[in-house]
């Protein structure tokens, strides 16, 4: 394994030889599960997506993360990278279908949107949240109209 002096350098070895500026840079290292660039310099993990932001675009504040236009988790293109909220990628996510953990079905949503609309109580919102096992903020960017805004009640 090749020993780096800079983290700049490090991440520019992971890069492809050839990179346009429109494409994907597809990180050529270590992949984590979700299929994100990740590697080890002086003991800290990077994200490579996220150095790749940093690199080029500068720093990312701590209420904000980088996500990818591309939809491509190991890409390391900064065109490819916009900074969001949590609840900006979760939107991206879902309007894309490619909220891969998704526990809520059409069907469900339309209970859920029926119950908020119709049966209205204090704490409704979190027992819905329960009961589905999701987090209280998706129940409520369904009630806000952020997402599954196609199913109609």
């Amino acid at each position: 394994m090749k020993k780096y002096n800079t983290l700049k350098e490090a991440f520019f070895s992971g890069l492809p030889v050839n990179l346009d500026k429109d494409e994907c840079w597809p990180w050529l290292g270590k992949r984590n599960y979700k299929d994100y660039g990740e590697f080890y310099f002086k003991g800290i993990r990077y994200r490579t997506h996220q150095l790749s932001y940093q690199i080029f675009k500068g720093a990312v504040p701590d209420n904000l993360l980088v996500m990818h236009t591309c939809d491509n988790p190991c890409c390391v293109n900064p065109n490819h990278l916009i900074l969001g909220t949590n609840q900006d990628n979760i939107i991206d996510s879902v309007n894309k279908n490619r909220w891969h953990t998704a526990k809520l079905n059409t069907e469900a949503v339309k209970v859920i949107k029926w119950m908020l609309k119709y049966k209205p109580e204090r704490g409704l919102a979190s027992k819905l949240a329960r009961l589905h096992g999701v987090g209280r903020s998706v129940i409520s960017s369904i009630q806000n109209k952020k997402i599954w805004t196609s199913v109609k009640v």
